[in-house]
Order: C-alpha cells, then sequence, then structure tokens
C-alpha cells in the first residue's frame, strides 16, 4: 500500500462558545482512534477508502491510512470557561500496622499536598515559541512527533535519532516544547528524546522539567534523565525533588540517588545539607536510611537529638533501615508523646529495631487510646518477644511477670 504524506502538524480543537451559557465552552472535533492505542484529534476533511484526513490548523492537513485506523468518533466536550482551581491531593495515608507492608509518608499529618496536576495546570505553562525557532524547524519537529505518535509500538522507530536527522535546532526546538509548548505525544517521551542528547538547552530542560513540568510522568521522565547523565549538577537537580512533598515524584528521586549511591554517584553530605534547609524531612531521611553508611548514620541520629517532634519521627524512618538496637533508648523517651501518629511510628520503630527494653513500656501502651497505636505496639511486642498473644494487655502482663521481665528487662534494669 502506498505510504501516507504525512503533512507536519499541530492539534488544533474548533472551539464554540455554547448559545445559552456563556461561562461554558463547547468543543467539537474528530478522534481518530489508531490500532496502536494513540489517537489524533481534528476535524474531518475527506474520507476514502484508503485515507482518512484532517485539518489540524494551524499546520495542515493530516492524512491517516485506513489499516491503521481502529474508528473514527465526533467527540462533543463541554468545560468551565474560568474553571476553579482543581482540589488538593488528600493527605498522606496513616502509618500502617505492618511497615513492610507500604511506604512509610514523608513526614507527620499536616505536611502540605501540591495543587492537583492537570490540563489547566498545563495550559498555565504554554506560550508562544521563540523567533529563534523558523517554521522549517518546528514543522520537522512536529512531522516526528507525527510520525513517532501514529507507528506501532512494537516496530516504532525511537524519538531521539528522529531529532536528530533534524539537528540542534531542532532538538532545541523539542526541548522548548517540552515546557511551553503544546504537543501531540507525551511530554515524557519527547524528554525521553532529549536526554540522550549533550546540547546547552538540554540539561536545562531536564532541570526545569525535574523542579516544575506540571506533568508528573514528564517530571518522572526529567529525573530519570538526570540520573543518566550522573554530573554532580543533575544529581543536585534529582536531591532538590526529595522536597516535593506529594509523594510520586519524590519516591522517583530516591529511587534514583539509591542506585546512583551504589556506583559513587551521590554526594551524601549534598542530601544532608539540603535535608537540613528543608522544613519536612521524611523523604530525605527514608532515602538516607536507604542509602546507608557513616554520614548518613550521623545525620539521621543528630536529627533524632536535636530536631523537632516532627523531624524526630522522620529521623526514625530513616534509621529503621539500619536496624540497630543502639537507637532504641533515644525512640522510647517518645512513646507517651501526646501526637498519636508519633506514638506509632515509635511502635513500628522499637519491633524493626528489636530494642528488647522497651517491651514493658509497649504492653501499657496496648490499650493506648488510638487503636492504630495499639496495634503497632502488638506488633512490635511479637517481633521483640516471639510470643503470638493477641492485644490483650493482661494476657501480656501475665506473661512479663512469669517471663519477660527477666529476658527483656527495662532500662536501667539490663
Amino acid at each position: 500500500m502506498k505510504s501516507i504524506a504525512v503533512v507536519p502538524a499541530l492539534l488544533a480543537l474548533q472551539l464554540v462558545a455554547a448559545a445559552q451559557e456563556a461561562t461554558w465552552i463547547e468543543t467539537r472535533f474528530h478522534r481518530v482512534h489508531l490500532r496502536n492505542g494513540n489517537f489524533i484529534d481534528g476535524q474531518l476533511v475527506r474520507q476514502t477508502p484508503k485515507l482518512v484526513t484532517l485539518d489540524m490548523r494551524p499546520s495542515g492537513e493530516f492524512s491517516v491510512r485506513r489499516d491503521m485506523i481502529q474508528r473514527v468518533e465526533f467527540v462533543t466536550m463541554r468545560s468551565l470557561k474560568d474553571p476553579t482551581p482543581p482540589p488538593s491531593r488528600p493527605a498522606a495515608s496513616e502509618l500502617a500496622v505492618n511497615p513492610d507492608a507500604v511506604k512509610l509518608p514523608s513526614g507527620p499529618a499536616g505536611v502540605p499536598t501540591q495543587p492537583k496536576d492537570g490540563p489547566d495546570a498545563v495550559s498555565s505553562f504554554l506560550g508562544p515559541a521563540p523567533a529563534r525557532f523558523t517554521a522549517e524547524i518546528k514543522q520537522a519537529v512536529e512531522a516526528a512527533l507525527v510520525a513517532f505518535m501514529t507507528a506501532h509500538p512494537d516496530t516504532r522507530r525511537p524519538l531521539a535519532p528522529r531529532l536528530q536527522e533534524i539537528g540542534p535546532e531542532g532538538i532545541a526546538y523539542a526541548c522548548w516544547l517540552c515546557m511551553r509548548g503544546r504537543t501531540i505525544v507525551q511530554r515524557s517521551d519527547i524528554i525521553d528524546a532529549i536526554a540522550t542528547f549533550d546540547l546547552p538547552e538540554v540539561m536545562p530542560t531536564l532541570l526545569e522539567s525535574a523542579a516544575s513540568n506540571p506533568d508528573p510522568r514528564a517530571r518522572e521522565a526529567a529525573i530519570q534523565g538526570l540520573a543518566k547523565k550522573g554530573t554532580p549538577a543533575a544529581v543536585a537537580g534529582i536531591i532538590k525533588c526529595l522536597a516535593d512533598v506529594s509523594g510520586p515524584i519524590w519516591n522517583v528521586a530516591a529511587d534514583e540517588l539509591i542506585k546512583l549511591a551504589k556506583t559513587g554517584g551521590v554526594n551524601v553530605e549534598a542530601i544532608v545539607a539540603e535535608m537540613n534547609a528543608t522544613p519536612y524531612k521524611g523523604a530525605f531521611t527514608q532515602t538516607l536510611g536507604k542509602i546507608g553508611g557513616d554520614v548518613a548514620l550521623q545525620a539521621l541520629q543528630a536529627l533524632l537529638r536535636e530536631g523537632t517532634t516532627a523531624d524526630k519521627v522522620a529521623a526514625l524512618q530513616g534509621l529503621m533501615s539500619f536496624k540497630r538496637p543502639e537507637d532504641g533508648p533515644a525512640a522510647l523517651e517518645m512513646l507517651d508523646n501526646e501526637d498519636a501518629q508519633v506514638r506509632r511510628q515509635v511502635c513500628l520503630f522499637l519491633g524493626t529495631v528489636r530494642y528488647g527494653p522497651s517491651v514493658r513500656g509497649l504492653i501499657d501502651t496496648l490499650a493506648d487510646e488510638d487503636p492504630g497505636v495499639g496495634d503497632n505496639a502488638l506488633w512490635a511486642l511479637r517481633k521483640i518477644s516471639g510470643q503470638v498473644n493477641d492485644k490483650d494487655p493482661e494476657s501480656w502482663k501475665d506473661w512479663w511477670d512469669k517471663v519477660g521481665k527477666v529476658k527483656f528487662p527495662p532500662p536501667g534494669n539490663e
């Protein structure tokens, strides 16, 4: 079958104001669903047994072969002209009874959440392309993106070589698209491609995308791209992403830093310095705990001694990875803290490091007014003692009087 001639194009949606409500915008367009799972939006111009052609102004017409198409549908969408800000993400979930079952939150309750990512957030980043990019460069990049998007995933040619053929200006334009342009492919796909190059525009684009791209998938791709670069500036950009309290981003940053640390590619002192300058330290402490080493251990111990209550909780989260009973006394002092979430974390820590002198205090904690604290205390008691008693404090006290106080004397009686 004769190949289609791809006209370089950007997606364009025809916006028609609804007649009855001036506060609503109605969008009407045709959506061509491709067999590879992607789709293309535009205004239907004509259909033939072999081709479907869309008007994708301002770039022109774009034709798709019939054998690539699953179906064509007419779409009508209505949206508010001035939408209200999206709701914030829900607060981080509370600590689980079993610390191995879930990832711990980055800090205690009250950590602010960031605005939800979405189309409105992306739209606020859009802007006109700089004058340096000629129409030929823009059309060539757009054609490469269309060809990449419409290709079958199993036989798709990577995007990076397509951009390399266009040249440095094409790569630079792709860098601009990552943050400021309206694209017809995922921004993460473009970032994956530009991260393979060493042009001057690439590193600033990766750093900016990792820090503030409104598309979370693009931020993740940028963090991974920075990890592949591995330069001090790139690693510093990843470290800053640990301060993102939204959750998914700092987890990606932490994973990349942990992998880099295994090959000596991370300055642990830099993580410590950034942690000390950040109000919410949970992501930093957990990353330091996974990286390990004397520098990380000393920083976490200092935070446990000298930090605020929230800092101490974060320090315990990191120190759990070291599993040092020697850190148990400082944790045990916090078992009667007025904050239930602190008490939960302390129980998890004591059980994880199997700090024997905490057994008597944990027995008293079984009857805590917060059921979750009691559940965590029970888990810790079972971990330390090897007993399988239920949550009944009396049965534990009976065991303590007969056996426990000899095997696990409280502090000062060891």
